[in-house]
């Protein structure tokens, strides 16, 4: 069962345009998440391009709480296992064991935006998208953007600037036994 954690990208930012937004993660634990989507969304909220009240809501298949999610990326290796515990009986406890390169080095890895300046400094392009693949996607994505422009969906369930979103929302995670977390 995955969980739901929220945090705020923006709390005071004068300037930000639009109206209050809300953007959903599904694999909000993921690696594109970490690598990708969390460094431009910080980037946009740097250069004062995100709404004012701008949140993200991750959903993950891994559990994950509201601080793990603000925390990341702590980048390393944790194993959970059981072994004996000490003693005549045989029972068996949970130990975990944890490798973390700030722990151990002293440091924590590049970032996604460091390793991608350095790749593209030292010429080598393996983390970009070539030209011909943008525009594949394009490709396919901007007739589906066509269609909705013209026909747009009859049930939207759609909620007013500044509120907490469709009660549609509340129910499909309440389905299993999930709720929003609200922040303050």
């Amino acid at each position: 069962m995955g969980s739901v954690a929220e945090t705020s990208m923006i709390d005071e930012q004068a300037g930000s345009p639009g109206d209050p937004c809300v953007m959903v993660l599904y694999g909000g634990s993921g690696d594109l998440t970490k690598r990708k989507l969390i460094p431009a969304l910080y980037n946009l909220a740097k250069d004062t391009l995100l709404p004012q009240q701008f949140a993200i809501v991750g959903s993950a298949r891994r559990p994950m709480t509201h601080e793990t999610f603000r925390l990341q990326p702590q980048e390393g290796i944790s194993l959970r296992f059981g072994a004996k515990v000490p003693g005549p009986l045989v029972r068996l406890g949970p130990v975990n064991m944890e490798f973390r390169y700030a722990d151990s080095f002293g440091t924590t890895p590049s970032t996604g935006y460091e390793r991608l300046l350095y790749n593209g400094m030292m010429g080598d392009a393996i983390l970009f998208q070539r030209a011909d693949m943008v525009e594949a996607a394009w490709a396919v994505v901007a007739p589906i953007l066509d269609v909705w422009k013209v026909l747009p969906p009859r049930h939207f369930p759609n909620y007013a600037a500044g509120t907490w979103g469709p009660k549609a929302a509340d129910e499909l995670i309440g389905r299993d036994g999930r709720q929003w977390r609200r922040s303050e």
